[in-house]
């Protein structure tokens, strides 16, 4: 669902996280009238935010392999509790973008940024390209080339963005970004 020029009422949001980033959501949700579910590992369902949450449903086992970093769990999970968005936290899922891409195909918020977002931020290679490729001032360093596993559209962007210029389009990692430049040894 692509909310992003659409102001959205939320009635439940699942929280997919743990300890005090689920509090602090908890305590924000309470403040602005949407019930809150939380998505808890086995060995949190009993913990406070457990308690503050309005609801709490089990996303599977103690590691967080099993559990919060499951995409397919927590997007389970807020369809079994018609939770209308999913808050990430910080960590875990926050910045990947199979979970905000999940939540699109499922017809969730996802309370974050966008898939192409995530992905261009996700690798800092690609982030610093694009932070150059507006225009932002970055320091020197670091090297980016055009054979990105990212989206055909910002692989699109930032080629075009270095061919005018004068990066070829080249997947050697050899290949340097025109403002990166070695430190001078003194």
């Amino acid at each position: 669902m692509d909310t992003a020029d659409a102001a959205v009422k939320l009635n439940r949001l699942l929280i997919a996280n743990r300890g005090e980033i689920a509090v602090r959501i908890i305590a924000t949700c309470e403040r602005l009238g949407i019930e809150t579910v939380l998505a808890a590992s086995t060995a949190d369902t009993d913990s406070m935010a457990a308690r503050r949450a309005d609801r709490t449903i089990c996303i599977g086992p103690a590691p967080a392999s099993a559990s919060y970093l499951d995409v397919t769990a927590v997007i389970r999970a807020a369809r079994e509790t018609d939770a209308d968005a999913i808050h990430p936290g910080y960590g875990f899922l926050s910045e990947n973008p199979r979970l905000a891409a999940a939540c699109a195909e499922n017809s969730i918020v996802f309370v974050g940024p966008t898939v192409s977002q995530l992905e261009a931020v996700g690798d800092k290679l690609l982030a610093r390209a694009h932070a150059h490729a507006a225009g932002l001032p970055i320091v020197p360093g670091g090297r980016a080339t055009c054979g990105t596993p990212f989206s055909e559209s910002s692989r699109s962007v930032l080629c075009s963005t270095f061919s005018s210029r004068g990066c070829s389009r080249s997947r050697d990692p050899g290949v340097q970004h025109p403002d990166a430049r070695k430190p001078e040894r003194s």
